[in-house]
């Protein structure tokens, strides 16, 4: 790979981390009042979330080929609203931060910074006793991606999901899925088009006592190839991750959430750890 491409292929690697960790950001329902913010309440959400890929390569010296690391840091930090305009409907927002941090054995290293702005809803269809339907909605109103060289970018992504969930005393089962579409934006090497994303998610919380809940879940993550100026870039069909974490409730007002991801079958140094806290005026 020629040194102007590897740039190209960090961000494309983290376009790939980005798609592991969206499953980990969806709030996981600890009881039917946790999806959605309670009728004419406000609650804020504060997190911070580090996701890694490093694995080996051989890179060529004075000597021969020696075997090096390939490593990708992604950070974000965000701060959202949700607010209950009924006991069935939630209206959000959330501003994001992301920072990719890079290093290439023997080529060098650099890193990346990007915004968001997120609007969404989300909307409780069916509630009954075999199980509840939520279904979400959300735009990029504002964004400037990673790797872009177009400055902000107004409706630059939007996706649609759906979650069912059945509480069973301590127990709460889940399964969501979402789809994620993405426009073009301009880079240094011409135009990229992200491939649209399908997301399918499994989980399993079971709740300690009142203010501890242990969370598990299981990932699923498709995504076709991206095209950048008409050439199609391979960034892997399908890729699973396992996900542990704990949520604690210190006061019935607030939820810290710690998880963490493992991609199943990934590289070495793969994995995420993401922290939020979840409060309610």
């Amino acid at each position: 790979m020629a040194p102007t491409s590897l740039p190209l292929y960090s961000r494309l690697v983290c376009l790939a981390m980005l798609c592991l960790a969206l499953p980990a950001r969806a709030q996981l329902p600890l009881s039917i009042e946790a999806l959605l913010v309670a009728d004419h309440r406000l609650s804020a959400t504060f997190g911070v979330s580090r996701d890694s890929h490093r694995e080996p390569q051989l890179v060529a010296g004075p000597g021969g080929a020696a075997l090096g690391w390939r490593e990708l840091t992604l950070n974000r930090s965000s701060v959202g609203l949700r607010y209950g305009l009924s006991s069935r409907l939630e209206l959000n927002t959330r501003y994001e931060h992301s920072e990719l941090q890079w290093t290439l054995a023997g080529t060098g290293s650099g890193d990346n910074s990007g915004e968001r702005l997120a609007l969404g809803a989300n909307w409780l269809a069916l509630r009954g006793g075999a199980g509840s339907l939520l279904l979400e909605a959300q735009l990029d109103a504002l964004a400037r991606p990673l790797g872009g060289t177009g400055g902000w970018q107004a409706v630059s992504a939007g996706s649609l999901g759906a979650t069912w969930y059945r509480p069973l005393d301590p127990v709460v089962l889940a399964v969501a899925g979402r789809y994620r579409h993405e426009r073009t934006r301009p880079t240094s090497f011409g135009d990229l088009r992200p491939a649209a994303t399908a997301t399918l998610d499994a989980s399993v919380n079971f709740a300690l006592n009142r203010q501890v809940t242990l969370l598990g879940s299981l990932a699923l993550v498709h995504r076709r190839s991206d095209r950048l100026g008409g050439r199609t870039v391979d960034a892997g069909d399908l890729r699973a991750s396992l996900g542990a974490g704990v949520a604690y409730a210190p006061v019935p007002s607030a939820t810290v959430f710690l998880r963490a991801s493992v991609p199943v079958g990934a590289s070495d140094g793969d994995g995420g750890v993401t922290a939020e806290l979840l409060y309610e005026f």
